[in-house]
């Protein structure tokens, strides 16, 4: 019981660090808007008439680095609430982040948890969205 309890917490301080991390960049706020993740309608005239389909929104989390020293480092700040972690936002069978590519810094998209620069450490859900994949 303990040890669940542990990994409650250690869990909990993750979804908090990875999405306050993700808010330097990009607030909650906007992940959920831009993803449409449990945004309401603001009016009745945009309820939809017929059910949209729902997508599930996942954040992707990385430990920083293809080496075990980025695992091994976020062990232990972890602990305290902290770490380098990688983010990355999977919907419709994608994963899209942010860093080096081929051609320079920017976005990118590949398989879900497959990234080869950093070491896949957990998912947390951040709800679904109603948006059609092109709309994403």
């Amino acid at each position: 019981r303990q040890q669940q309890q542990q990994h409650q917490q250690q869990q909990q301080q993750t979804t908090t660090l990875a999405i306050s991390m993700a808010s330097s960049g990009c607030c909650a706020r906007g992940l959920q808007k831009l993803f449409g993740v449990g945004m309401a309608p603001t009016s009745s005239s945009e309820t939809p008439t017929r059910p949209k389909r729902q997508e599930p929104v996942v954040l992707n989390v990385y430990d920083i680095g293809s080496d075990d020293l980025g695992r091994t480092v976020n062990q232990v700040l972890r602990s305290v609430g902290s770490g380098a972690y990688h983010l990355a936002v999977e919907v419709y069978g994608r994963e899209w982040s942010y860093g080096a590519t081929e051609t320079g810094p920017g976005s990118f998209s590949c398989l879900p948890r497959a990234s080869t620069q950093h070491q896949y450490r957990e998912s947390i859900s951040l709800g679904n969205t109603s948006m059609s994949r092109r709309e994403v």
